[in-house]
């Protein structure tokens, strides 16, 4: 929390940010933070910008204009590709410090090294864990707590609670049982990964199409989350679903931002974290209010979300 308070302690009372881009940078430098122990040597914005581009890859859809797309696709690549290499110098350099220094931490990098079974690895796989504990962290941190504080600036009652939470129990994590909720209910309604891919084990059959074992399969959270016999008004913001034991009355399968299963997402844990101290520090000091346009109900990730904050 003590991160993301610095990070806040420069907003000014009564302008108005991109609130995106203010959590993004945010989001990032907590998950450096957290997977490295210490900044890394070079500007947040930059590292921002390079994350980005190599998340940012995506399969263009065959439509009439698919030269175009495919040109748009090769510049996309190239981005992800200069990026990738920054950051892998980034980190290779980092991994040689740590060495060095022989000094034992409790971020993940210095677990990592410590690891019995990681030993064996060189250096090429040790950068791409690191990599992908990069990745997997700070877009689930960015896009979660940029909706939460999104809904709770139009939701006044869950905003109040959250905030009398955050300062009753400040420092006590586990005490911020109305915050999990509204976390909970935010990742229902725009979940963090659009698709999730999964291969039949057996034959089954799924609405009377039928799936044989080895079938590739996409599972959309989005989809799951708004099943109407486990979430009435599954449209509707309602945060009240995750508390007094509610949650455990829905099918474990019926909830799934993170995947499920062996190949759950690994960055979980983190991206939990990460939206909770962000989301308790920005409530217990600012009052956010949306400026403009509300973004599309299917929009999985926000964009252009402009508020306006005053100081408390």
């Amino acid at each position: 929390m003590r991160v993301a308070e610095e990070a806040t302690a420069t907003w000014r009372h009564g302008e108005t940010i991109d609130l995106v881009q203010e959590i993004d940078r945010l989001a990032l430098d907590l998950v450096i933070r957290a997977v490295f122990g210490r900044p890394l040597d070079a500007p947040l914005h930059e590292l921002v910008a390079w994350t980005h581009a190599c998340m940012d890859l995506r399969s263009y859809a065959s439509s009439a204009s698919y030269r175009v797309a495919d040109k748009l696709r090769l510049r996309r690549n190239l981005r992800a590709a200069t990026a990738f290499d920054a950051l892998e110098r980034l980190l290779r350099k980092q991994l040689e410090e740590r060495r060095a220094e022989q000094a034992d931490g409790d971020d993940v990098l210095s677990q990592l090294l410590e690891v019995e079974e990681a030993k064996d690895l060189g250096d090429e796989q040790l950068v791409i864990e690191a990599l992908g504990q990069l990745f997997v962290g700070s877009e689930p941190v960015g896009s979660g707590a940029s909706w939460v504080l999104y809904l709770l600036a139009a939701h006044a009652d869950a905003l109040a609670s959250v905030r009398r939470e955050v300062h009753q129990h400040r420092g006590n994590p586990n005490q911020l049982t109305c915050l999990r909720a509204v976390i909970s209910e935010t990742l229902r309604l725009h979940p963090p990964f659009t698709m999730i891919g999964r291969q039949a084990r057996t034959d089954t059959e799924f609405g009377g199409l039928r799936v044989r074992a080895g079938d590739p399969v996409m599972i959309c959270p989005y989809l799951v989350h708004r099943d109407e016999r486990w979430c009435p008004r599954s449209t509707a913001f309602d945060h009240a679903r995750w508390l007094d034991g509610a949650a455990a009355e829905r099918p474990r399968l019926a909830y799934l931002p993170f995947g499920a299963g062996p190949r759950q997402c690994l960055g979980e844990h983190l991206a939990w974290r990460g939206i909770e101290a962000t989301v308790a520090a920005v409530v217990s000091r600012w009052q956010l209010t949306a400026v403009g346009p509300p973004p599309a109900p299917t929009s999985l990730r926000p964009t252009g979300l402009q508020m306006r904050i005053e100081r408390l």
